[in-house]
């Protein structure tokens, strides 16, 4: 039951950590952590690098929150309709209430499907998007002559973001809202708030 998650869990792992040890185990992270203006273009290339983080938990919490308020709703709506049910067939309900309450699970387990599938197919097109965006930035700060190549450290660092713009690059991920309907109707309860369903971003190698 909860195979699905550890799986997608470890991949968000691995996708943040890969964005983390470029950054921590490169020399441009000692390059910026002193006060050098003749790398001014590097800190604003390391700024935006590191703003990809900012730009995941931004998705994060803006569509985590919709998630959770659509299951809010749906569970008010099977309230409601089963309210209005008793109202109208109050002598239905005390023979048989399994079969109204299977009912109102059916529909508003449709109506979960149907909303959690535009949903996440509309965050997969804008993360593959941003993803595009981030690409475009990087190889501009390449054609403006970000890196040096005069400079003793300019072959490193120019090699380092060319690895980090491979890195990120929307030929080494696949963006896909299918896996998602792979999950258990009652495994979606799990985890929701806990993974990002619209950040089903797979490693081809995993």
């Amino acid at each position: 039951m909860y195979m699905e998650y550890i799986r997608i869990y470890k991949v968000l792992q691995i996708f943040n950590d890969r964005i983390l040890i470029e950054i921590k185990h490169s020399p441009l992270w000692l390059i910026i952590s002193n006060d050098n203006s003749k790398y001014d273009e590097t800190k604003f290339y390391m700024k935006m690098y590191l703003d990809i983080l900012d730009i995941i938990e931004h998705f994060d919490e803006m569509y985590g929150f919709h998630i959770f308020f659509m299951l809010y709703n749906i569970t008010l709506m099977n309230i409601n309709m089963f309210n209005l049910i008793l109202k109208y067939c109050f002598g239905l309900y005390l023979i048989s209430s399994s079969p109204i309450m299977h009912i109102c699970s059916s529909i508003s387990t449709a109506v979960i499907y149907l909303y959690m599938g535009t949903l996440i197919i509309s965050a997969c097109d804008k993360v593959n998007r941003e993803i595009a965006r981030i690409n475009d930035v990087l190889i501009g700060l390449l054609q403006f002559e970000l890196v040096n190549i005069r400079d003793k450290k300019g072959p490193e660092i120019k090699a380092l973001v060319l690895n980090m713009i491979n890195t990120v690059s929307a030929e080494n991920y696949e963006l896909s809202a299918a896996g998602f309907f792979k999950l258990n109707y009652n495994t979606l309860f799990y985890i929701v708030g806990c993974v990002p369903a619209y950040l089903l971003i797979i490693p081809k190698e995993v």
